[in-house]
């Protein structure tokens, strides 16, 4: 931590290995807080005091090793964390993925521009400088709430000349939507899974669609799916 005293750089507190041998990614200043994030995975925020000093506050691990970042996205606190090629944007507090966007990795150069409540992810791709969404201002809903618990996996799928939307659910329900011009119908809910339903795909044999869930307790169901009807 320093400060400018006639005209002079002057080291009031230092905090050797913060964040380990990897070092210190990113810090940020909300009000009286600093907010350190680092390569160990974990974010720490201190409380800003007089005289010139600061205080942890607390520490956490956002379950992933590389954390980039934090930044404010729509009125909450979110980091940025690296997962293999792709940048995540999760919010501190819920655990919600914002945004994810694949471009390589974080050993390239890149950075986050900010503009009107939204982000952009730019960085550097094969000698060429490239921008891409990373979230967008206002969260849109594209369907409202059918499922009671967390859902796992959506699959979207053509019948005949209709698009269709299948979500698979913790409460171990598949729902059926048909996709119109401006809103999403729900056209059925498949039950049967003794546990939650975990992936889905869609294929179509003999002429009919056919739609294969996956779920706990080893089980995989085959559901026969045709216009106005689905069968087991």
């Amino acid at each position: 931590v320093t400060m400018e005293a006639e005209e002079h750089l002057v080291i009031k507190q230092s905090m050797p290995k913060l964040h380990g041998r990897m070092g210190v990614t990113d810090l940020r200043v909300e009000g009286d807080l600093l907010w350190s994030s680092g390569r160990d995975g974990f974010l720490r925020c201190y409380r800003m005091t007089r005289p010139e000093t600061v205080t942890m506050v607390q520490a956490l691990h956002v379950g992933y090793d590389w954390l980039a970042g934090v930044k404010v996205v729509r009125g909450e606190l979110a980091c940025l964390v690296w997962h293999g090629a792709r940048l995540l944007v999760r919010t501190v507090g819920g655990d919600t993925e914002l945004g994810a966007r694949e471009c390589g990795g974080g050993h390239r150069s890149w950075d986050v521009a900010e503009q009107g409540g939204r982000g952009d992810l730019v960085y550097i791709k094969e000698r060429e400088v490239l921008m891409a969404s990373l979230w967008a201002k206002e969260k849109k809903v594209l369907l409202p709430g059918g499922h009671t618990q967390q859902v796992n996996v959506v699959k979207q799928f053509k019948c005949g000349n209709e698009r269709y939307l299948a979500t698979g659910g913790e409460e171990t329900n598949i729902r059926v939507y048909r996709v119109e011009e401006k809103v999403c119908r729900e056209v059925a809910v498949l039950r049967g899974h003794l546990s939650s339903v975990k992936c889905l795909a869609v294929e179509e044999v003999g002429g009919r669609m056919v739609l294969v869930s996956g779920g706990g307790r080893a089980e995989v169901r085959v559901w026969s799916m045709a216009r106005g009807e689905v069968r087991v």
